[in-house]
């Protein structure tokens, strides 16, 4: 993201990722709480997608969502084991 940021001359954003840590009581609460992310990734970066965007963004976002989807399909199986 760093190479999009400086191409296209944006500021790179601060670092806000501690804000939105919570403690969790239990494995099973933990992948719960993964498989939200990425249910909420996918839909973001889906949202992004639908953007008229540039072909290297529109393939960073792509690999994300991918890589989210991959995750989430992870996630579900290990919350399975619950």
């Amino acid at each position: 993201m760093t190479v999009l940021f400086e191409k296209y001359d944006l500021a790179i954003p601060a670092d806000e990722s501690a804000d939105h840590l919570h403690p969790v009581a239990d494995i099973k609460e933990a992948l719960e709480t993964c498989v939200s992310g990425e249910v909420d990734n996918i839909a973001m970066y889906n949202k992004f997608l639908e953007q008229d965007i540039p072909d290297d963004v529109r393939a960073t976002f792509t690999a994300l969502r991918n890589a989210s989807e991959g995750h989430l399909d992870l996630f579900n199986k290990s919350l399975e084991k619950y």
